[in-house]
């Protein structure tokens, strides 16, 4: 994935040449772009691309997505700036060079997608990687400077079709979020400049609107991830999500025994159903990421989902850390590994396991815990927003009667983003503290206090330690 921050305009260079042969110019049907002020960014998820643009809405106002002659871009530059054209032309020919070569612009002449603005035979990218929310990257620190939400995740319905053992929701109500809400919520947050949207469930194709609320999102210029099972995925289904063209889809795959998955689910049959529903999609031109907590039922299917995934060109995304139920029932936790289970598994699969521990995690006691309340928000079925995955109990408002930003900018979630290591001081002073990511929604849905680490979480960090410690 590329990564880039530029200032605008460039330092002047003669690149008139590489140009010669370019009339018309584009941004592409599968860019995506925020303005913010003065400075701008474009990201493609299909080619894995993403650029900020220190100054740059002069640039962004001057493009459309439909084809314009380039020297019409350089000519409503030089307007906006009350400059030559020709000075236009040479300040910012290098930056469009460089936003064409990532396939963030495109032209007649060097156009490769097809008619549903995806790329053909693109450059072997992850697309499907985890987010864009690494520490570092700069659409995340574009957000993170202003302070502004970059993702919203919505479980449009608490119902699902299946009944995982280790799922941390105590229960699956006929629940479904209306759509009105929904589009109230997701129009606050892209008035706000919010990026991703992630739809998700319970199941969430049994929510009646669900191809209203993705054509709805994919008409507000959100980019959408999509978490299902797809065990209603059928041939219907496919056609339209190939249309709405996702980023990626999250599905959940245990084993390829289905034996194996098929207990974890609870539903005979499931495991069969998904993987036929991946094929579908992989088939369409639907990028899927196959997501596999790591339980102690399935704790020999890693190589096989490895060898799965590797075939298909997926992202596979193992997980070890069962989190307790939204109602701080911790009946579901005895499915997770005994510390010595994990050990081994983690020493048979080293490299699928292996997440850069002892190299990314910070130990400074004034560093935050995590970047819960920096990057995304959550609203769940029921209409309540929550602060991160599975932490439902943790009500930050509720969408009837809050906007998104009254939310983002509320006391409960400054107060979460105000978390430092030196708050939790069993974890600040561990030995395997480098090892672990200390995790209050961990320890909120297990007991109800944020700072009690529970004995299964200190178990992870010690058998993380011992493998890739060594």
């Amino acid at each position: 994935m590329i990564w880039l921050t530029i200032s605008c305009p460039l330092e002047k260079q003669n690149s008139h040449q590489e140009f010669v042969m370019i009339h018309d110019i584009a941004i592409s049907p599968t860019t995506f772009c925020r303005v913010m002020g003065d400075d701008v960014f474009f990201a493609n998820p299909r080619s894995g691309a993403a650029v900020v643009v220190n100054n740059g809405r002069v640039l962004s106002d001057a493009l459309t997505r439909t084809f314009q002659p380039i020297k019409s871009v350089f000519a409503k530059i030089a307007a906006d700036c009350n400059i030559a054209t020709k000075d236009a032309d040479d300040d910012f020919r290098p930056l469009i060079k460089e936003l064409l070569d990532e396939g963030l612009l495109y032209t007649p002449e060097t156009n490769n997608l097809d008619r549903n603005g995806r790329i053909i035979n693109p450059l072997q990218r992850d697309v499907s990687s985890p987010d864009l929310l690494q520490k570092g990257d700069p659409i995340g620190n574009f957000y993170r400077e202003r302070k502004l939400p970059l993702a919203l995740h919505i479980d449009i319905t608490a119902s699902c079709t299946e009944r995982c053992v280790h799922c941390y929701l105590p229960d699956y109500p006929q629940k479904n979020l209306e759509e009105s809400l929904v589009e109230k919520a997701v129009r606050e947050f892209r008035e706000m400049g919010g990026y991703v949207v992630y739809i998700s469930g319970g199941e969430c194709m049994l929510h009646p609107k669900f191809k209203q609320i993705l054509k709805l999102c994919r008409e507000l210029d959100l980019n959408i991830i999509i978490l299902s099972n797809l065990t209603l995925c059928d041939g219907e289904m496919v056609t339209f999500l190939k249309e709405i063209s996702p980023q990626y889809i999250n599905v959940s795959l245990y084993s390829m025994k289905p034996e194996e998955h098929d207990s974890i689910t609870s539903i005979p049959g499931s495991c069969e159903k998904t993987k036929d529903a991946i094929l579908r999609c992989l088939d369409a031109g639907i990028n899927v990421r196959v997501a596999a907590p790591l339980l102690r039922i399935n704790k020999h299917a890693f190589r096989g989902l490895k060898k799965f995934t590797d075939k298909h060109n997926m992202h596979l995304v193992p997980d070890f850390g069962i989190v307790a139920k939204c109602n701080h029932d911790n009946s579901n936790v005895k499915y997770a590994c005994s510390g010595e289970e994990l050990e081994s598994v983690l020493r048979e699969n080293r490299d699928i396991f292996d997440m850069g521990w002892a190299r990314t995690h910070c130990c400074d006691p004034e560093e935050t815990v995590c970047d819960i309340g920096v990057y995304r928000l959550h609203l769940n079925a029921r209409g309540d927003y929550y602060p991160c995955p599975s932490m439902y109990g943790y009500v930050l408002g509720n969408v009837r009667t809050s906007t998104v930003g009254n939310v983002w900018r509320g006391e409960k979630l400054d107060y979460l983003r105000s978390l430092r290591w030196k708050d939790l001081e069993k974890c600040s002073t561990c030995a395997h503290r480098t090892f672990c990511e200390p995790c209050v929604a961990y320890n909120f849905n297990a007991s109800g206090d944020l700072f009690k680490i529970i004995p299964e979480k200190c178990r992870i960090g010690l058998a993380v330690h011992r493998v890739y410690g060594a």
